[in-house]
């Protein structure tokens, strides 16, 4: 769907408006010194649009001025050489502490914490390595880790890693930056991929119940092992009605990754490296995020998960 344009500028300004005071108050070198927050909100705008390039950015901003002086740029436009410089200067962190940053300034009551795995095929990519998906099997890239609110439906922290890694070794950093944040979640639902000893060991020492089903490969051959195990003995019994229950929230992490890949096509990426493409997932999560609480307070915003909805 397009939006006419006092509507897309009104959706603008309310998602620029979220992280507006998350962004460092810095000025870039060179001729201008373009604003960090305007250079931020030009690669918002170009995942929201759906622009593929930072050179197809600048050329957008170019034909676009009204846009273009809704980030910021009130004379001359950023060439994409700029972008570039931005991208491969702050890096991944730079936007990871923008978006927490941002989620800091919110009020979230986090009760039922998501953690799940997506992948990100890039076949090109020399950094890229071999992992293994339950949909694509065998494929070639990277993967995103992402603890996620399951009543809001937005990432929180996450992470970004050549896809030969296991999922289940995630689980504690992830706990950890949710912790470090401040949330105190009271579950932690996830797939079997996360079952093992050491998980729900971290679970309990944060004091968070494990919502996750049983990995029956991670067995061992100890007739004892049922008596001492977490895992084999969790609080809330697999199969019960309250187990059943947390588990169909599960649906709200798919539905995160979904909207994260409708933001960036990872094959499609036209940079190549594990920093660059943490880049920009990290600044889809930024997006998300921005736009649901950008819906709260914008009537324009038909539903705080139409993230695309600014796509031609």
């Amino acid at each position: 769907m397009v939006w006419g344009c006092a509507r897309t500028q009104t959706i603008l300004k309310a998602v620029f408006e979220k992280y507006k005071g998350c962004v460092p108050q810095k000025k870039g070198k060179g001729r201008y010194g373009y604003s960090y927050q305007s250079i931020v909100n030009a690669f918002v705008l170009m995942l929201l649009r759906g622009i593929r390039s930072e050179e197809g950015l600048s050329e957008y901003l170019n034909e676009h001025i009204d846009e273009a002086k809704l980030c910021g740029f009130t004379s001359n436009i950023p060439h994409r050489t700029t972008f570039g410089r931005f991208r491969n200067k702050l890096g991944p962190k730079f936007i990871e502490n923008v978006h927490c940053t941002m989620l800091s300034m919110q009020e979230i009551d986090l009760i039922h914490m998501l953690a799940d795995s997506t992948s990100l095929e890039k076949k090109g990519d020399r950094d890229a390595k071999v992992g293994y998906s339950s949909t694509k099997g065998l494929y070639r890239g990277f993967k995103a880790y992402i603890a996620s609110d399951a009543d809001m439906r937005i990432p929180l922290p996450l992470t970004v890693t050549q896809a030969n890694r296991h999922d289940g070794l995630f689980l504690p950093h992830l706990m950890g930056k949710i912790h470090g944040m401040g949330y105190r979640p009271t579950f932690a639902i996830t797939d079997a991929g996360y079952d093992s000893e050491e998980n729900h060991k971290v679970l309990n020492k944060y004091d968070v119940l494990p919502v996750i089903p049983l990995n029956k490969r991670n067995l061992r051959s100890g007739k004892n092992e049922k008596f001492w195990s977490l895992r084999l003995n969790p609080e809330i019994e697999r199969g019960s009605k309250l187990y059943r229950a947390l588990q169909s929230k599960r649906f709200a992490a798919e539905e995160v990754n979904s909207a994260l890949k409708q933001l960036v096509n990872s094959q499609w990426l036209y940079v190549n490296g594990l920093r660059n493409v943490s880049f920009y997932i990290y600044l889809a999560a930024l997006v998300i995020a921005a736009f649901y609480f950008a819906s709260s307070n914008c009537s324009e915003i038909s539903s705080p998960w139409k993230v695309c909805c600014l796509r031609y």
